[in-house]
């Protein structure tokens, strides 16, 4: 059910002015309890569902942030920590990089 499916009648009224016209509009809506309930549950389910993406969004970039890490540990520990610097660079850039897709 959509919220425009509440809607009963609607009536639309132009007043001349001298500046322009002006419009007023009216909307009958029937709002049986009933209805309502209906429209709750499905904000309900909405809700939740975005809730899942969420959890799901910031679960993602856990496992991303320490899948870079343990890459960063181990190209470091194979380049005796000659690149260091670099690799801590591209690490963090690669990060946010991720972290901002999925936001």
């Amino acid at each position: 059910m959509k919220a425009d499916d509440l809607v009963v009648d609607q009536f639309a009224q132009r007043f001349a002015r001298p500046y322009g016209d002006v419009w007023s509009a009216s909307i009958l809506a029937e709002v049986s309890s009933r209805r309502l309930d209906a429209l709750a549950h499905q904000y309900a389910a909405q809700v939740q569902i975005s809730h899942v993406h969420r959890v799901r969004a910031i679960a993602a970039g856990g496992a991303l942030i320490v899948a870079l890490w343990l890459l960063y540990t181990a190209a470091n520990a194979v380049t005796r920590g000659y690149y260091a610097a670099r690799l801590r660079v591209a690490t963090v850039f690669l990060a946010a990089a991720g972290l901002l897709i999925l936001a």
